[in-house]
């Protein structure tokens, strides 16, 4: 599936139920929400093998509503996207954020997540984290209760926040920094 690669302002709403089906996201440049809370392209699909690759200047929700579910096995956000993964989203393998893009995760990630550039990733809730890397600049509020766990490394100007979410947090193993990183825990 591609969407929003085409001339115009695009469409401020698509809504796409893959089912079971196996889904080859591919989604660029979208129109502006019609709703400022609601992204422009929202999508669910629970196949295993899913995986999407979000571009440019798009505005994307998977498993958005409460009582959706999706699963992908990749995960690609590049550019000045803004994504929102609900919390039955499933995300069983890697995951790269970069550029400008701005993530919200409120589900747990089960491999690894990757960010460079000036990236931004949220993560809410209770979902634990497997493997975290953020370089170049990139910022990550953690602001779920689930373990962080894997060898997490942050280098070149990256921030890792707890300080967002006064509850407890759990980190496995120790944290490499290098260069400017900062963790942030008051």
């Amino acid at each position: 599936l591609i969407a929003g690669r085409g001339e115009g302002n695009g469409s401020g709403r698509i809504k796409i139920d893959g089912g079971s089906v196996i889904s080859t996201l591919l989604i660029e440049n979208t129109g502006s929400p019609v709703e400022s809370l609601v992204p422009a392209f929202i999508w669910k699909g629970t196949n295993a093998y899913n995986t999407a690759t979000i571009k440019g200047d798009s505005s994307v929700g998977v498993a958005y509503y409460l009582g959706e579910t999706a699963t992908l096995s990749t995960l690609t956000i590049e550019g000045s996207s803004k994504v929102y993964l609900g919390p039955g989203c499933t995300l069983s393998g890697a995951i790269v954020i970069q550029d400008d893009a701005e993530v919200w995760i409120n589900s747990a990630i089960s491999s690894s997540v990757t960010l460079k550039g000036n990236a931004r990733l949220t993560i809410n809730g209770t979902g634990t984290v497997a493997q975290l890397t953020a370089r170049n600049n990139s910022y990550v509020i953690y602001n779920t209760t689930g373990a962080l766990g894997g060898a997490t490394v942050l280098s070149e100007d990256a921030t890792l926040d707890f300080d967002q979410d006064g509850r407890a947090k759990t980190v496995t193993n120790p944290i490499e920094r290098y260069g400017n990183a900062r963790i942030l825990d008051f």
